[in-house]
């Protein structure tokens, strides 16, 4: 079956600005926990990707203003900007996309994140683990998480299937449209759709 990026893609992106200093993509990093982000211009494009290893060396490269500055200011920071150390051009892909390119795109050019964008501007990115994720997760485990996640916000009374991550729901049409929501949240889950007794008749990304 095949699964779109969007389905398995993180969002919204956190991206830093190619006019930040390289503290602030570091502090992005740290705060969010993740090794990489895209970078992004003024106007919302996509321009490259800032990793912990180009934070890492934006610190320790030397400034060829150096010398021009007085001694008293030799020991000021280097004002460097994620546009001087970013990794450039970033390869990019859309959410209509299939999965297997994105893994295709990470294995081949040995990356571990991707920005995903649509309309020329960042919505999502997709990593290995959003992969592994929607790939590793059994059916069984989702639609326990999905049941259990309904009866805490109480939605029972809904019917749940799963197949190859594909969640079905039955029942009320009001309580469906709730319990569509919920169980987008559940990891694993690459599509919900709601059905009627006459069969499917919404389809949710």
């Amino acid at each position: 079956m095949q699964v779109l990026i969007r389905e398995a893609m993180t969002s919204p992106a956190v991206a830093v600005r190619d006019t930040d200093h390289v503290r602030t993509a570091a502090k992005v990093l740290l705060d969010n926990r993740i090794a990489s982000a895209p970078v992004v211009n003024d106007a919302g494009d996509v321009v490259g990707i800032v990793s912990e290893a180009d934070v890492l060396r934006g610190r320790t490269q030397a400034d060829p203003r150096a010398h021009m500055r007085p001694k008293d200011s030799m020991d000021a920071t280097p004002e460097v900007l994620v546009a001087d150390v970013m990794t450039t051009p970033a390869l990019t892909v859309r959410g209509d996309e299939d999965v297997d390119e994105a893994a295709r795109l990470l294995l081949d050019y040995g990356i571990k994140m991707l920005p995903v964008v649509e309309s020329g501007q960042v919505v999502g990115i997709v990593a290995r683990r959003d992969l592994l994720r929607s790939f590793a997760r059994q059916d069984g485990d989702i639609r326990r998480d999905v049941i259990d996640l309904l009866a805490e916000m109480g939605q029972e009374g809904v019917r749940v299937v799963v197949q190859d991550g594909v969640v079905t729901l039955m029942g009320a049409q009001g309580k469906q449209r709730i319990a569509s929501v919920l169980a987008r949240t559940v990891p694993g889950v690459v599509r919900v759709v709601r059905t009627s007794a006459c069969g499917p008749y919404a389809e949710l990304g």
